[in-house]
């Protein structure tokens, strides 16, 4: 490793000295170019920003080479000439890049001919239905956390199953078995462990809804409000929106407005198909 190192150093001293030199051979022809137009000598600075950047590389490689084997990584490929020109030796021109060819002109319907339309039955992007979900938490009394125990037996009684993503489901046997919503723990990771709800406690649940669902949109808000209501009034919980803020009456109403006004858009978009 020892060698290595002192052979790398050596190496960035030669190409210090390279650069050092090609800038004075560069600085002396510009100056006789300069005297030669202007009648006198000019003094160019040297390039001193080139010759610390390839010294900081070479350090970086030397203090990286502790980290993985000789010759790896981009600093060596720099360094070893991997993929650069040598000095001195000017790069082979770019093979020119073909002119595009032109877009073939556009042809106007001739007059009386009726317009192309997309076929029957399919959609574009515009035409289809929007999504939304809708976010009701129940959070336990302040300081108090719900207890797995109860939280299996009220999911039971409400008719709640255990499935996908490890939560509980309301499903549409009718649909599939479609989740019309779900009810997920309100803390991460947001899942359930049946098996160990005996000694689960959690600060609060969340109900998840995506519309379009099963069933249409008012009525499945309709069901999941009113799920909530009991879930929240058989463990004693309090009823929240999406940004934990008490659920008013109010925000009760403004969420059945917004899911209505989702459903019109969503008919709206399947009779434009």
């Amino acid at each position: 490793m020892d060698r290595l190192r002192l052979a790398l150093l050596l190496a960035g001293v030669l190409i210090l000295v390279a650069i050092y030199w090609w800038d004075r051979f560069r600085s002396s022809r510009r100056r006789e170019g300069d005297a030669t137009r202007r009648g006198g000598p000019s003094h160019p600075e040297p390039d001193a920003e080139a010759a610390a950047q390839e010294l900081a590389d070479l350090e970086a490689l030397i203090a990286g080479d502790r980290a993985g084997a000789p010759g790896e990584g981009p600093a060596y490929a720099a360094h070893a000439g991997v993929g650069t020109p040598a000095a001195g030796v000017a790069e082979d021109p770019p093979d020119p890049v073909p002119a595009p060819a032109p877009a073939p002109p556009t042809r106007s319907p001739p007059p009386g001919a009726e317009p192309h339309r997309a076929p029957r039955g399919a959609r574009s992007p515009q035409a289809e239905a929007p999504t939304k979900l809708v976010v009701i938490q129940i959070a336990a009394p302040a300081g108090g956390r719900f207890q797995g125990a109860d939280l299996a037996r009220v999911f039971r009684s409400e008719g709640l199953e255990f499935g996908a993503m490890r939560i509980y489901h309301r499903n549409v046997p009718e649909a599939g078995d479609a989740p019309l919503f779900s009810v997920a723990n309100l803390v991460e990771p947001g899942y359930f462990e049946p098996e160990s709800m005996e000694a689960f406690t959690t600060p609060g649940l969340v109900l998840l809804q995506q519309l379009p669902g099963p069933r249409p949109g008012p009525e499945a808000f309709r069901e999941m409000l009113a799920t909530a209501q009991r879930l929240a009034d058989r463990l004693g919980g309090e009823l929240r929106d999406e940004c934990r803020n008490p659920l008013t009456r109010q925000r009760m109403e403004a969420l059945r407005a917004e899911v209505t006004e989702h459903e019109r858009l969503r008919r709206l978009s399947g009779a434009r198909a």
